[in-house]
């Protein structure tokens, strides 16, 4: 009961503080207010006694507080259903305010308030407005808003304009906004087997993706999987066109996009793929060396370790993956799982000179993996099986009681 009084009394402090702040026009306390409130909120307390003045200043002028605001109104929804009532009518004015920002933050807090607002059309009437918005920003909020407006009504989607709209839109001058309708389309059509990328589509697809930004590319290089061109010279039109995110594009993970989507173009095509190997590792060597960046080293590693893509390709460069000093050790041990699956008698000596000076920096769960890798895949290769009996045998000599046990088993 004491903490319930205790709460009462902050709340109408802040609301005090809110109504001197707003008279003052001093919005800096007023974000301070409304951070004090949605914490509250977030902390399970009854905030009702402040909604109605949190309300009113969806109609302020400055975008924190109106997202303040809405996110305010959003997780008291349930429980105050007359308040969203009050503040669907701000929220529906604001999807026409000059302000691009602040049409696109109206339209997503509309499209949180989902199942409360008093009708589905009222969603429904914003993004249809908003689809058709001069701003990009706006358009690509509106298309991930058909998601959330589909799962609310599906027939105001599918039975109208929308998704119409959203296929027009795949053609759109903005890379952000064909991105934006491309999942909105793959969500809406789930059921369906999603987007449906035509030859007409892909082809158009491919031809715009040098003027897309880098995170578009890989977005739509995902959904060119989709993309099976009908001709053999298609393909290799495909494939001359698609050459620079593959060859020569400055991120490991737009190489690694292009990379999958070669693949999935040349399946039945053994030399072209050859050639495709070759130039993506040329490429990822070039990328690894510039970028330094481990979250990106072991995206590469997980894509190699777990597809098909040949290791005697990788066999001459097996020194680009060697262990850095400050490698933690997670990424150790993806870098012995992929180089002792490159082991051949020609590289074995080196690659197991590169264990040997790492072993002493890894805790006893990362040896362990280390050392599993190593005797799986040189036990299975006749080849190198002796030179895999020496090396165990050096690690006896280390007289590492941690090192002695994991050999042991």
């Amino acid at each position: 009961m004491a903490c319930k009084k205790e709460r009462d009394l902050d709340l109408a402090l802040i609301l005090r503080n809110l109504q001197i702040a707003e008279n003052n026009h001093d919005f800096r306390s007023m974000r301070c207010c409304l951070f004090e409130v949605l914490h509250l909120s977030n902390s399970g307390c009854n905030v009702s006694s402040v909604l109605p003045a949190v309300v009113k200043l969806l109609a302020n002028s400055d975008v924190f507080i109106k997202r303040a605001a809405g996110e305010i109104i959003d997780a008291n929804a349930e429980r105050r259903p007359e308040i969203v009532l009050l503040a669907t009518n701000t929220l529906v004015q604001d999807c026409q305010d000059l302000n691009p920002v602040i049409r696109s933050l109206s339209l997503r807090t509309l499209t949180s308030l989902g199942k409360s607002l008093p009708s589905s059309d009222v969603l429904s009437s914003a993004v249809t407005q908003c689809l058709e918005d001069k701003s990009p920003f706006v358009k690509q909020n509106a298309a991930l808003s058909c998601i959330s407006l589909h799962e609310l009504s599906p027939d105001a989607v599918t039975d109208t304009g929308i998704w119409d709209r959203l296929y027009e839109l795949l053609s759109d001058s903005n890379s952000g906004t064909v991105t934006s309708c491309m999942c909105a389309l793959e969500n809406i059509f789930a059921l369906e087997k999603g987007l449906i990328v035509s030859n007409k589509l892909g082809q158009y697809l491919i031809n715009a993706l040098p003027n897309y930004t880098a995170i578009s590319q890989r977005l739509v290089l995902q959904f060119l999987l989709k993309h099976s061109p009908r001709k053999k010279s298609q393909v290799f039109e495909h494939l001359n066109d698609l050459d620079n995110q593959l060859s020569k594009d400055s991120s490991a993970a737009t190489v690694l996009c292009a990379l999958e989507l070669f693949c999935h173009f040349s399946q039945d095509m053994q030399k072209v793929r050859e050639k495709v190997f070759s130039a993506a590792l040329a490429s990822l060597k070039i990328n690894l060396a510039r970028e330094r960046n481990e979250e990106i080293m072991a995206s590469v590693l997980d894509y190699l370790s777990t597809t098909d893509f040949p290791f005697e390709v990788m066999a001459q460069d097996y020194k680009m993956f060697f262990c850095r000093d400050d490698d933690p050790q997670y990424l150790i041990k993806k870098k012995s799982c992929l180089l002792s699956k490159m082991i051949t008698p020609n590289n074995a000596e080196s690659i197991l000179q590169e264990f040997s000076s790492i072993i002493k920096s890894l805790d006893s769960a990362s040896l362990y993996t280390v050392l599993m890798n190593i005797s799986n895949h040189m036990g299975s290769k006749p080849e190198v099986e002796g030179m895999l009996v020496m090396f165990l045998q050096q690690l006896f000599e280390l007289e590492n009681k941690n090192v002695t046990e994991i050999v042991v088993q």
